[in-house]
């Protein structure tokens, strides 16, 4: 079932300050970011495999993709499922975030929960709004878009329903602005850009109305 999101999202601010150093938790941005500029248009059955079990697509092959109508390299077998939080959980878990599972009793549908397991992953590992519900606990909301950078998350409600819709990571930060944190995600697979050429970043989110929530990564326990 799904669970009614907080009220309090990552407001937009214009402020143009310099990224802080953070103290590291453990988790390696450039990581999570290399995997995700890496396998942005394909999927990672090989070491992810489940989805495409579940779908009956072929669990060997990465080729999968869900790329802008007649874009080039659009998969001629489209990805069977919604996969931009899957995508996401791939790059934090790649980053260095730990698989957290506990419980006997269905611990794939507690919130407190976030892995990968063949047999069935935690809804929070591909499910956008449970998702939003580990880490908002894990990791906290950011109150400002300053305070996100390259290797943070985003969760994001189109329609400000109280449903979280869509997961999205930071993949560029060139000089703190909302217009400079560029975004890689799936399902439409993007890396930064628009099909106009313009570029994907949160600044756009933003244009569209969208409720925004941002996870500063290094904030939360890597374990």
């Amino acid at each position: 079932m799904l669970l009614p999101i907080s009220k309090s999202s990552t407001e937009l601010s214009n402020k143009i300050t310099p990224s802080d150093i953070k103290k590291s938790n453990g988790y390696d941005s450039n990581k999570a970011i290399k995997y995700a500029k890496q396998w942005w248009n394909r999927t990672n059955n090989s070491d992810f495999p489940y989805y495409a079990n579940y779908y009956k697509q072929d669990p060997n092959s990465n080729d999968y993709n869900d790329l802008d109508e007649n874009a080039e390299g659009q998969s001629a077998i489209r990805r069977g499922w919604s996969d931009c939080t899957n995508f996401v959980s791939q790059c934090l878990s790649y980053g260095g975030f730990k698989y957290r599972k506990s419980g006997l009793f269905l611990p794939h549908r507690q919130s407190k929960n976030w892995y990968y397991d063949n047999g069935k992953p935690s809804h929070t590992w591909g499910g956008a709004n449970n998702f939003y519900q580990h880490w908002k606990s894990r990791a906290g909301i950011a109150k400002t878009s300053d305070l996100l950078t390259a290797g943070d998350v985003i969760s994001v409600d189109f329609t400000k329903d109280g449903d979280i819709d869509h997961t999205a990571i930071i993949t560029s930060n060139i000089n703190n602005t909302n217009e400079s944190k560029l975004l890689t995600q799936h399902s439409i697979d993007r890396s930064e850009f628009l099909p106009t050429g313009d570029y994907f970043s949160l600044a756009y989110l933003y244009s569209q109305d969208y409720k925004i929530y941002g996870y500063e990564m290094d904030k939360a326990p890597i374990k």
